[in-house]
């Protein structure tokens, strides 16, 4: 890990700890911690614990919440430079469970570009 990466990922880590428990509740409740982070990928893990449902696997909305958070978390921190400060606001979301989650889990954002940026920006 480089120091950029090093940077990004305790910045984002201190970021997780403190603004979702005010902003976006449930995360606190839900184990998240932020296991590898560069300019254009995040990878964040939940605990199964806090987020175990009747059947002893993780609860769906666990399992979406993870992923939009990571989506969130990229877009948020590439977003502290604009101007004015855009408000994020998740417009769409599809999960499809597989197979049964019986462990902690991740969610990642892989080879998002600065082309998927540029999108983002005129939208």
């Amino acid at each position: 890990m480089d120091s950029t990466q090093a940077f990004l990922q305790e910045y984002i880590s201190d970021w997780l700890r403190q603004a979702p428990k005010d902003r976006i509740p449930i995360t606190s409740a839900m184990g998240i911690t932020v296991a590898e982070v560069s300019p254009l990928s995040i990878t964040v893990t939940a605990q199964l614990a806090p987020n175990i449902n009747h059947r002893d696997s993780a609860f769906g909305s666990s399992i979406s919440t993870l992923g939009i958070l990571a989506g969130w978390i990229i877009l948020k921190h590439r977003c502290q430079t604009f101007e004015p400060k855009p408000t994020l606001v998740i417009q769409a979301s599809n999960t499809q469970f597989l197979q049964p989650i019986v462990s902690d889990y991740s969610s990642q954002v892989v080879d998002f570009t600065e082309a998927d940026f540029a999108k983002f920006e005129r939208a």
